[in-house]
């Protein structure tokens, strides 16, 4: 009984080859019924479905589809009685909703679906949405996107260490990923196959952003026509920096090569208070300045914008500005005199503070043009920014061409002090403007365009970070301070497992052990918030030397 009235309730549907062809593709002739299936039963949301499948074909022999069948569109996976709609139900409760997969059969229950109380079910549904997902992502996709105005952007970068190269297609407002291939040719034609699958979006495309590589701009131009095409202004700035970045990472290099001289100055100080020969508060003021000088060392360079040779000069200066403030009180001159007649007390400071001048002094000139040239770069982003314009200006109908004689107009009238490498930028900065400028003010003429596409730089640097923590490489340093950082205060114990590990040993080695881990994390943890604000913390790790030397002088 239970079974008639379930083939009484449950509905027969009959499935046709697109809606029931008639005449075949290839010869025009009448297609036929071959068979049709028999009655099988699918589970959907709501209860079961009774579906009877019609299959035509051409009988005509000389047809190229004479062997073909016609089949209805598939309605559930291979060897599955589940509908698609239970699948997609299932990948949305467990991604969307993070339920268990006990939850999850709970509400399919709840949905009218037969299923077994088991999780295996569950999760093997929810492998078929794994297999199916990209399939479902795509369609959405292009039901989302149809007739939409957008600007796109494209760049490609190696996220790992590999030869083929990562080519990301997204919308340049929304952020929004549109396509992306594994390119191991950048070529004109790899990069038209990649633009065909957006232009099968059915997208409105109204601009596009790139950096000025010929490929791009050749297969943008093939495949969405004469659209305007945008100009990474990012990509200009570390085209026309060149020689700032060179300039300043030679200075970065000759920096980290003088400042490693104060670790060389510890080692020499804790050999002399080992022996006896000086106080041991030289030692403790040279550990207190050890995390400073690691971050100064430890400085990557980031043009254009962000310059760590004169950032690292800066931080130096004020390193030896709070030296020099120490010894000032103190009434001890640091110029004046040999080693050997400078006196225990102050000794490591005032040989730091020799260092420090003479590493300054000789770099200062390289200092001072790296510093003007920053000056010229912060200018120049700020005209070629249409919204850092007047609201009047930029609605002219050339907006464009006030943009570029405004740039002109300042590059020629820059005053370069006569400094050969100032005239060199200048000249540098010039000509390749010159070369973008065909498309690098094309945001003043058409407002929806950004200026720069380095919101798809750092996506794909977020990409590359990730890569570097899963594969577990140990050249990033960055990533072993973030890891050793963890680790340790992981393993520091808690008020609980301190009660619990004082039942078993003494207080005296607990305490060792304890500080043994803490000695490990506090250099770490110090030196993450050096980088995040130095001066703060150079003020606060200077009050403490200083306390040291008014209770060792007083001691003494």
């Amino acid at each position: 009984m239970r079974r008639s009235n379930s083939r009484k309730n449950s509905p027969r549907i009959h499935l046709y080859p697109n809606n029931r062809p008639n005449k075949c593709a290839e010869c025009d002739k009448t297609v036929v019924e071959l068979y049709r299936t028999k009655e099988r039963k699918i589970r959907r949301l709501g209860g079961e479905q009774e579906i009877i499948e019609h299959i035509f074909g051409c009988v005509n022999p000389e047809c190229p589809q004479a062997d073909q069948k016609l089949h209805p569109p598939r309605q559930t996976p291979p060897r599955s009685s589940y509908h698609f709609e239970i699948i997609r139900e299932v990948g949305r409760l467990r991604k969307q909703e993070h339920k268990t997969f006990e939850d999850i059969i709970t509400e399919l229950q709840r949905q009218n679906v037969e299923i077994g109380e088991s999780s295996s079910c569950a999760r093997h549904l929810f492998h078929y949405y794994e297999i199916y997902e990209m399939i479902w992502a795509k369609q959405d996709l292009k039901e989302q996107c149809q007739g939409q105005d957008v600007v796109l952007a494209i760049d490609g970068a190696k996220p790992e260490n590999g030869v083929a190269t990562l080519y990301l297609v997204t919308d340049a407002l929304k952020q929004e990923v549109y396509g992306s291939d594994w390119l191991l040719y950048s070529g004109t034609e790899h990069i038209v196959k990649l633009l065909r699958q957006i232009e099968a979006l059915d997208l409105n495309v109204v601009g596009f952003v790139s950096d000025k590589q010929r490929a791009l701009l050749l297969a943008v131009q093939e495949v969405f026509g004469d659209i305007p095409h945008q100009f990474c202004q990012f990509h200009w700035f570390k085209e026309a920096s060149r020689p700032l970045s060179e300039l300043d990472r030679r200075l970065n290099k000759y920096l980290k090569k003088n400042l490693r001289k104060l670790r060389v100055l510890t080692r020499t100080v804790e050999k002399s208070v080992v022996k006896g020969k000086l106080p041991s508060h030289n030692l403790v003021v040279l550990k207190e300045l050890e995390p400073f000088l690691t971050v100064l060392l430890q400085a990557k360079n980031k043009p254009p914008f962000v310059l760590k040779g004169l950032q690292n000069w800066q931080r130096a200066k004020l390193l030896l500005t709070e030296i020099l403030a120490i010894l000032s009180d103190a009434n001890i001159p640091v110029f004046d005199g040999t080693t050997r007649d400078l006196p225990p007390s102050h000794k490591s400071l005032v040989l730091a503070a020799r260092y420090l001048t003479k590493t300054l002094e000789t770099s200062l000139f390289d200092v001072w043009n790296v510093h003007i040239a920053s000056q010229w770069q912060i200018t120049l982003e700020e005209l070629l920014n249409p919204e850092s314009q007047p609201v009047e200006w930029v609605k002219e109908k050339r907006s464009a061409n006030y943009a570029q004689k405004q740039f002109h107009r300042f590059i020629t009238r820059v005053n370069t002090c006569g400094s050969c490498f100032l005239e060199i930028l200048q000249t540098h900065i010039k000509e390749s403007f010159n070369r973008w400028v065909d498309g690098l003010l094309v945001c003043f003429d058409h407002p929806s365009i950004p200026r720069t596409n380095n919101s798809l730089e750092n996506y794909v640097y977020l990409l590359k970070k990730r890569q570097i923590k899963i594969s577990g490489r140990r050249n990033n340093h960055l990533t072993l301070r973030h890891q050793q950082c963890f680790r340790y205060v992981l393993k520091t114990p808690s008020a609980t497992q301190f009660l619990r590990y004082c039942q078993s040993t003494s207080i005296e080695r607990y305490t060792k052990f304890r500080q043994h881990y803490l000695d490990l994390l506090t250099p770490i943890v110090k030196e993450y918030r050096i980088k995040r604000n130095f001066s703060r913390m150079l003020k606060s790790s200077f009050a403490f030397i200083r306390q040291e030397m008014v209770l060792s002088s007083s001691c003494t």
